[in-house]
């Protein structure tokens, strides 16, 4: 119901990895990447799964673009549809 119908704000305060205090413990550039998400203005981020992937919601597409573009050469981005309709 969170990623449905919740606000990024309820997704920060709910939706979380269990595997990321481990992971990021044991690789800590991992969450070097999740706060450059946050840094970069994400309303959300966090790691996919068992840790193939970080990844940033962001208000609008355009934020997100420069996110990635301020990421580049130190991760590699891809900017995802911004209809998803996620966490509004």
């Amino acid at each position: 119901a969170l990623v449905g119908q919740g606000t990024l704000a309820d997704w920060r305060a709910g939706l979380v990895n269990d595997f990321e205090p481990h992971l990021f413990a044991i690789h800590p550039r991992l969450a070097e990447f999740k706060e450059a998400l946050l840094a970069q203005g994400a309303g959300y981020a966090a790691m996919s799964g068992s840790g193939s992937a970080l990844f940033g919601v962001f208000a609008t597409e355009e934020r997100a673009h420069q996110a990635a573009q301020a990421l580049e050469g130190e991760a590699r981005t891809w900017v995802g549809p911004s209809d998803a309709g996620f966490g509004r």
